[in-house]
């Protein structure tokens, strides 16, 4: 019965193109890898600890970038469950490659302050979660750039293409195979009546 119900929600992210399936995707796992290690610290007296995008000197910037993809993910579900909860005055490629922009910039700020911090500790690199992430957003600018560039030839074949018109077909009106006799009047018997 709820398969049926959102059957549509399916049937929208398979008109997703390629691209669009790409940037959805980064967004959505850079939601997760937020919550994975982003630093492993060995210190040389104690217990080794990792630390993930909320905890420690990065915390803000680990916040924003997951609250930007949290807003990528928010457009594409808006798309996806047809509700128009957001409108918008620019194209969503635009918002798309700002925002991927300003998360490449916060996780190249996390990498210069997630080094500062490993200098303290004779054992200490940064792990698989942060890779993960800067990995996804790269993943995510390469799409939006691909996506818009889709939208640019699709504009200019629209504009240069001539639009279809369909003819209008006259309403086809049945005959009858015979005439009926009341009507049909014999030129040569009206004229012997005469």
């Amino acid at each position: 019965m709820k398969t049926q119900k959102y059957a549509f929600v399916q049937k929208n992210f398979r008109r997703l193109n390629f691209e669009s399936r790409v940037l959805f995707f980064a967004h959505a796992l850079t939601l997760v890898f937020c919550f994975f290690p982003w630093i492993g610290v060995e210190p040389l007296y104690g217990d080794p600890y990792y630390r993930s995008a909320f905890v420690g000197h990065i915390w803000l910037m680990g916040a924003f970038i997951f609250l930007i993809s949290l807003a990528g993910v928010g457009v594409f579900l808006d798309e996806l469950l047809e509700k128009s909860w957001f409108r918008w005055r620019v194209s969503k490629n635009k918002l798309f490659f700002v925002a991927g922009i300003q998360q490449l910039i916060l996780i190249v700020s996390a990498w210069s302050v997630l080094q500062a911090e490993s200098r303290g500790f004779e054992n200490s690199q940064i792990r698989f979660g942060f890779w993960l992430c800067a990995a996804l957003q790269l993943m995510g600018i390469v799409a939006v750039c691909l996506r818009s560039q889709q939208a640019k030839k699709e504009s200019v074949t629209n504009f240069f293409q001539l639009p279809t018109q369909t003819k209008p077909t006259a309403k086809k009106t049945r005959l009858p195979l015979t005439m009926p006799e009341k009507n049909f009047k014999n030129p040569s018997t009206s004229e012997k009546r005469k």
